[in-house]
Order: structure tokens, then sequence, then C-alpha cells
């Protein structure tokens, strides 16, 4: 059951994919698994694989999980009165993910700032799925928000970090004494316009990223599928590449 699960060591579930007639079913098993400390993310939207059922904004407005999973729709997303009363009249958490639809993430996003809940919204990619696979998907969506909504680029990139550190009760994703030092160094990509990463990003180009460091530790000089930083990180005294120095996500 739930209580060993979560002795074991689990934290997050996912509901959606079950075989009950009606969704609003699951909301038993949803209060279990929260009330044995798991976080629970719901699908959100129309039916996403055969056999799967869509989930309306009444089915979570009953089941009220922790977060609204792929509220911009994964892959379809829900109406627009719904999707605003989600964010209205709730405080779940709300997840918008590349793998879905941009106009809804966009209108969220306008949705979430007008009624002073940004610090709800967090990015996800939701690959891989039919859509694909995505090493990228997290950093392009920051991208696709800083350019085309009026968020500034260093907001969308908390939405990415710090707020999901907030909503899944994690330790990384913020800067701070104690915290994990796993950090990013990154620029604008070799040939864009923007003189730095987050300008890139406000341009809607995806950053070069030229350096990850994993408990203060470097453990790769370049990336091998974001574009080439314009500039690269530079180490005293000069250091090779780390072995093992692999693509980043």
């Amino acid at each position: 059951d739930f209580a060993e699960v979560a002795a074991e060591g689990v934290r997050l579930a996912k509901f959606g994919f079950g075989r009950y007639l009606d969704p609003a079913d699951g909301f038993q098993q949803i209060r279990d698994a929260q009330a044995n400390g798991i976080i629970v993310t719901c699908h959100s939207g129309g039916a996403s694989i055969p056999g799967s059922k869509p989930i309306t904004t009444d089915h979570l407005l009953h089941l009220h999980p922790d977060v609204c999973g792929h509220l911009n729709g994964g892959p379809t997303s829900l109406d627009e009165t719904g999707l605003a009363t989600i964010v209205r009249d709730t405080e779940m958490a709300i997840q918008l993910v590349q793998a879905g639809n941009l106009r809804s993430s966009i209108l969220l996003v306008k949705l979430a700032a007008e009624a002073d809940q940004l610090h709800r919204v967090v990015i996800g990619s939701d690959t891989p799925t039919g859509t694909g696979t995505m090493p990228l998907g997290i950093i392009k969506t920051v991208a696709e928000l800083s350019s085309l909504t009026d968020l500034d680029p260093a907001v969308a990139w908390a939405l990415a970090t710090g707020n999901s550190t907030a909503v899944y009760g994690l330790e990384t994703g913020v800067v701070a004494v104690d915290r994990p030092a796993d950090l990013v160094v990154m620029d604008a990509p070799w040939g864009s316009l923007a003189p730095d990463a987050l300008s890139a990003l406000t341009r809607g180009d995806v950053p070069g990223i030229s350096a990850v460091l994993i408990d203060g530790e470097i453990k790769a000089l370049t990336s091998r599928n974001t574009p080439a930083a314009a500039r690269s990180a530079r180490t005293d005294p000069p250091q090779g590449l780390p072995a093992g120095s692999a693509h980043v996500c």
C-alpha cells in the first residue's frame, strides 16, 4: 500500500492512466497517497494514449492533486475557461511542458502573472512520449516563454528551477548556503545577436552551456547538445575535459 512504498522512499506519484470508468473514482487513492507524504501529479486535459480518458477541469477540482500535470496539454489542453478556473480558484501547482500546447502555456503564464500566482508554475518536458524525446525540452520551454510572454527570463528560469524545488520538496534548484553546489555556466549561443544568456532567452535562443558543476566539482566543460557558448568557461589552472563529460539535458 502507499505506506509501504513511502517507507521505501517513494515520494512522487502520477494519476491518470488507470482503468477507472470515471477518473473521479481515483479520489481516495490520491487522498491515501497524500496522507503518506507522496506528492501526486495528475494528468490534465485530453486522453494521451489509447485506453486512457480525458481528465477535465471538474475532475481536477474533485481529485485535487498536488500538481496539475501538463496543464497546457499532454498533449491536448483544457479549454480557456478551465485553465482560468485552475489558476484563479485553486492552489494546485501548475505544470507547463514542452510536449503540450504552446498557446495554452502562454495563456497560463498570463493568467498566473495577473493573479500573482507565478510561484505555483513549474516547467517540465513530458518527454519521452509520443511527441518524441527532447533532451533540451525544459530549456527550450524556458526560451519560448521568455520570448513569447512578458516574463523576465530570470523569472522564467526560476519556474524551471526554484519553483520545482518548492513544489517537489527538492534540495537542488536554488543557490543558497548548505544547498547542493549543482550549477550550470551558460552564455548566449555562438552566433546569436544576444550579448548574454538572459538576452538570448528573451530572443528565444537556447543558451550555450559551457560548464556543469555537481557538488562543486566541474563535471563538463562543453555541452554536446546545446549550441556552443559564445564565450567558453575557463579554469585556473587550465583543465581539460573531465573524464565522462556527457550530454547536458
